[in-house]
């Protein structure tokens, strides 16, 4: 990797050696290993099976972070793919070590005294902030989505993570600032857990919830000026609902329709992305994010589930009395389709795309239609007329989620497939239960042949 990227690979090739931080930082762990091969005993024997756990589990995924932030942004692809080759390794070595701990803890508790867990607790310390030095000394504030606040606290959730796999208490307590890490340890299609070890396959089948246990929320608030005030407040609205829920948010609802910011809109997108990703643990949260592609501005919803983007596609019908086409462009129709969360089928209609009636037939067979939009007054009667008529032809649940600023109809609802609705009102979190049953019966009892 370094011969391919650099001109001068032996000077790289050099820095531990000549880079004073770096030196540090490796002889930290050095000397440990250094002190078990001058003087084999257990206890010696046991530091250097935590300072593995440092060494692989706080240093090396560091490391990997950095480089998956920049492909990420579409960046040094080949190498972040050198990097999954790497880490699949690195997992295998991590949890070994922990297995060893762990044995060690059990079958020898005599080994683990109070001195020998003051010093591991010193060791993970010292660690900490050697690799934060490192990092912020590397990154320079430089990598878009990596400030030095980020790069500490993932670091200092890196230690808490190693510490609690082999039963010692966390030192930090802080949550991971950058969740969506664990998706670039994809590696083909076996997908390696980036804490755990685990298959991903596994890791999903846990996490995964039975349609009869979801609940479905469309919230109702206003977009201000203010892109840090609107996140906050989404993040708030989040934060009231059950796991296991589906939570549907106004068009760009983050930034509104920006259009003498985009430059701002599309990089607080990337940075919101981060906060969601997070926030997407156990929920499942759908909303519509001005995006920069290849210099092109897009109006695109995403899918946050169980801290992943697992569906994405860019409005295909924009709204020209809006001068939508001036500032942004239009999405693929063949990105419209149905696509599945725990077994339950998703549509996603994005406001002005309710109108069309070739995307009414790509959406048939959804349970659940979601449209996040920014439906202008003078037309909320359409926007009640066309959700409502879109549960009744699906026989489905249609969420819809409009902005409570004044120039949009706010009517936020959920409909069953009855064509019953239960409009926000003056709530800005409105929650129902999803029946699978509901869907069932109608399309039995009223056959129009949808499966």
């Amino acid at each position: 990797m370094v011969d391919s990227i650099s001109t001068n690979s032996e000077e790289i090739y050099e820095l531990w050696r000549r880079d004073m931080m770096l030196k540090t930082k490796n002889d930290a762990i050095a000397k440990i290993y250094l002190e078990l091969a001058k003087n084999p005993t257990e206890t010696n024997f046991v530091k250097a099976c935590f300072a593995n756990q440092i060494l692989e589990g706080i240093y090396f995924y560091s490391g990997f972070t950095y480089i998956y932030t920049l492909a990420r942004s579409g960046k040094m692809l080949g190498s972040a793919q050198m990097i999954r080759f790497i880490q699949r390794d690195e997992v295998t070595h991590l949890v070994l070590f922990q297995n060893l701990i762990n044995t060690l803890r059990k079958e020898r508790p005599e080994l683990f005294t109070h001195e020998l867990k003051a010093e591991v607790i010193e060791m993970f310390k010292e660690a900490v902030e050697l690799e934060t030095e490192w990092g912020q000394y590397i990154t320079q504030g430089q990598i878009l989505g990596l400030t030095d606040d980020i790069v500490a606290q993932y670091i200092q959730f890196l230690a808490d993570e190693r510490l609690s796999a082999v039963g010692f208490d966390k030192l930090y307590n802080v949550k991971n600032p950058i969740k969506w890490v664990d998706d670039f340890a994809k590696f083909n299609d076996q997908k390696t857990n980036f804490f755990e070890g685990t298959l991903r396959v596994a890791s999903l089948l846990m996490m995964t919830s039975k349609p009869e246990e979801q609940n479905l929320c469309s919230l109702l608030f206003e977009t201000t000026p203010n892109y840090s005030t609107n996140l906050q407040t989404l993040l708030q609205l989040i934060e009231q609902t059950k796991t296991n829920t589906i939570i549907l948010a106004h068009e760009v609802c983050l930034t509104g329709f920006d259009y003498d910011n985009l430059q701002k809109a599309t990089d607080f997108s990337l940075y919101a992305t981060e906060e969601l990703l997070c926030a997407s643990k156990d929920k499942t949260i759908v909303l519509t994010m001005l995006e920069k592609i290849e210099g092109e501005v897009f109006n695109v919803v995403k899918v946050f589930h169980n801290g992943e983007i697992i569906h994405e596609r860019a409005k295909a019908r924009l709204f020209r009395l809006g001068d939508e086409e001036k500032y942004m462009s239009e999405g693929d129709d063949e990105a419209f389709e149905v696509f599945e969360i725990d077994g339950i089928k998703i549509a996603i209609f994005i406001c002005f795309e309710l109108r069309f009636k070739e995307l009414w037939i790509k959406a048939e067979g959804a349970d659940v239609i979601l449209v996040p939009a920014w439906w202008g007054k003078p037309r909320s009667e359409h926007f009640k007329t066309l959700t409502q008529a879109l549960a009744l032809m699906n026989e489905c649940y249609v969420i819809c989620a409009d902005a409570l600023n004044t120039e949009c109809s706010a009517k936020s609802a959920i409909i069953t497939p009855q064509g019953e609705v239960a409009l926000n009102g003056n709530k800005p979190c409105l929650v129902q239960a999803y029946n699978q049953k509901n869907i069932t019966l109608m399309r039995r009892y009223i056959n129009i042949g949808i499966n």
